[in-house]
């Protein structure tokens, strides 16, 4: 599947999907936000499987976005706001889901291109989470936040995906 979006030089493919255009095709949205990055963790498996350059291409291009075009914010810890573009940004920027969505992606890709320094930002981006995100009163972290303003509510599901992306980004940082 992967292979069908991704030319010889690693660059999206020329497909059509029921109109929708290559990146569409791969879930992939400039507009969105976070949630459109996760999947791009499986170009560095397809790379790790098959040493295809092709994979490892990609993965730089979607990097490269992230570094470039996506929203972050200081007033989150310099974490990604959930959704930016043409959906507005809402009314919590940062969402723990988010989380998974796109750190362990870049760490990973990170530690292929041997980049300590991004490595460490993301740390201080976790870091962040885990000094302004705990509710010490019931142990859990709350679903969202902005600046200095927490949700208010505590989503299960989005604590286990914050425990996952750090899990997962712990994998890179311990490999350096």
């Amino acid at each position: 599947y992967m292979s069908s979006l991704i030319n010889a030089d690693g660059t999206w493919a020329n497909c059509t999907n029921d109109g929708y255009t290559d990146k569409q095709a791969a879930g992939y949205n400039e507009n969105h936000g976070v949630d459109t990055f996760k999947t791009a963790s499986l170009l560095l498996d397809a790379y790790a499987m098959t040493n295809d350059s092709r994979y490892l291409t990609m993965a730089g291009t979607i990097a490269g976005h992230l570094e470039n075009v996506a929203v972050t914010s200081d007033s989150i810890g310099g974490n990604y706001v959930h959704t930016w573009g043409d959906g507005g940004t809402p009314s919590y920027a940062l969402w723990l889901d988010g989380l998974y969505m796109t750190l362990p992606f870049r760490a990973e890709y990170a530690e292929y291109a041997g980049d300590t320094a991004k490595l460490q930002d993301i740390v201080e981006r976790l870091t962040w989470v885990s000094e302004n995100m705990y509710d010490s009163d019931n142990g859990l972290f709350y679903h969202a936040a902005n600046a200095n303003n927490n949700s208010g509510t505590f989503w299960l599901r989005s604590i286990g995906w914050y425990a996952a992306a750090l899990a997962d980004v712990m994998d890179s940082v311990d490999s350096t």
